[in-house]
């Protein structure tokens, strides 16, 4: 488990300061959606991200949390040629695409993590815990040492 970290995390604190987000909220989600790195989707693609309409995609059999009830979709999601194409995509996604402006608002006033994580689970994800489950994640194992 540790191995994934160490994987991750420098190419995750390097691309997430250039950003101004926090490194282990990177982190945490692609623990929690890959499984500490034992279902990549595609190619470096430990996020879940869906596909974002460029570059090379991987179809996958997934479930969401819909209408209150968790249902088995099929979706495209994105695949990458690195790692740090992945963790830039993450970062940019969430800096940069409209639907996640009250995500940052909520980051850069004032700074606290766990409000970070409870705006970004409301656009990032279908599951209602997901803010639960990332903050445990980040506190389990000491996540926020790389921020």
């Amino acid at each position: 488990m540790n191995n994934f970290i160490a994987y991750i995390a420098p190419t995750a604190q390097k691309v997430c300061r250039k950003y101004n987000l926090p490194c282990s909220v990177c982190i945490a989600q692609a623990i929690l959606e890959s499984g500490w790195g034992k279902h990549c989707i595609g190619n470096y693609n430990y996020w879940g991200r869906k596909y974002g309409g460029w570059g090379k995609s991987a179809t996958k059999v997934t479930k969401e949390h819909l209408r209150g009830k968790w249902v088995t979709i099929t979706a495209k999601f994105q695949s990458y040629d690195s790692l740090e194409q992945a963790v830039n995509d993450w970062c940019r996604l969430i800096k940069e695409t409209p639907r996640y402006r009250s995500v940052i608002k909520t980051w850069h006033a004032p700074w606290i993590l766990s409000d970070f994580v409870k705006a970004l689970a409301k656009v990032y994800a279908t599951d209602p815990k997901y803010a639960d489950k990332v903050m445990s994640v980040i506190k389990k194992n000491n996540l926020m040492n790389y921020d």
